[in-house]
């Protein structure tokens, strides 16, 4: 019976951990919030890629963010204002070529930039 328990136990912990453990974070920078006032701001968003799946991880709802993803030239290949009332993840299909790219994820909180390459 324990074996049972354990068993199970391992199986559901494996279910959900493995949601973004493909996934390749995508490291930014840039500043949220004022760093002169201590208050209660909604906490970053993060973002990962997955082959041409943008991933945006909200911890905290955030409404207006715009989320811009620019190729090497600077071109703007991807732009949307997204919104999440509660935690959850935003996957972006990005249709886009092989290369190197940037992330811009700007908000009236601050702006956060990062860049990815998609192979």
């Amino acid at each position: 019976m324990k074996q049972l328990i354990s068993a199970l136990f391992l199986v559901l912990c494996g279910v959900f951990c493995t949601q973004n453990m493909y996934a390749d974070d995508i490291p930014s920078k840039g500043k949220w919030g004022p760093q002169d006032i201590k208050s209660i701001f909604p906490a970053p968003p993060t973002a990962s890629i997955d082959g041409n799946n943008l991933t945006i991880t909200f911890t905290s709802p955030l409404t207006n963010l715009t989320v811009q993803v620019k190729d090497i030239t600077g071109t703007v290949v991807y732009e949307e204002c997204i919104s999440a009332t509660s935690p959850q993840a935003y996957t972006i299909p990005l249709n886009v070529e092989n290369g190197e790219y940037t992330l811009n994820l700007i908000h009236r909180y601050g702006y956060l930039t990062g860049s990815f390459v998609i192979e």
